[in-house]
């Protein structure tokens, strides 16, 4: 009945360890500082909080973008548009990581963007109020944008 209880402990405390290893290797993935990493595509430093984009691949390697547009262009340049990864920004009113399909992208040419994109991606539809004139893009359309 010892060895049960001891066997049963071992493996408790192992997979909690790897789980609570797995969520930080994630959360540590997704958050990176400014003005430390460049842009996989132009080069260029990453300077702004509200412009951060990044790709996470299924071996968790990360890539990291200034501006939408810039993490387009790079997809396409490495046929990377039906790998299985996941594309992620920085939530332009609240600061937070939100995955790309479920955020609203919108283009209004007086919003400066590093690379003049013009384009701001946010979670809570509150937000399209503060903007008039705006276009309004999914991430399907977007892609079909680009690759025109």
């Amino acid at each position: 009945m010892k060895n049960k209880k001891t066997i049963f402990l071992i493996f408790f405390l192992f997979f909690s360890i790897l789980f609570f290893l797995f969520i930080s290797i994630n959360k540590k993935n997704l958050d990176f500082e400014i003005n430390k990493y460049t842009c996989e595509n132009c080069q260029m430093l990453i300077s702004d909080f509200k412009f951060r984009y990044q790709i996470i691949n299924k071996n968790k390697k990360s890539f990291k973008f200034d501006d939408i547009n810039c993490m387009f262009l790079w997809l396409n340049k490495n046929d990377m548009l039906k790998t299985e990864s996941v594309m992620w920004g920085v939530d332009y009113f609240e600061n937070k990581w939100i995955k790309l399909y479920e955020a609203i992208i919108i283009n209004k040419k007086n919003i400066k963007t590093p690379m003049n994109s013009n384009i701001i991606i946010f979670k809570n539809e509150k937000n399209l109020n503060k903007f008039k004139n705006k276009k309004i893009l999914n991430l399907k359309e977007y892609f079909i944008k680009k690759n025109k």
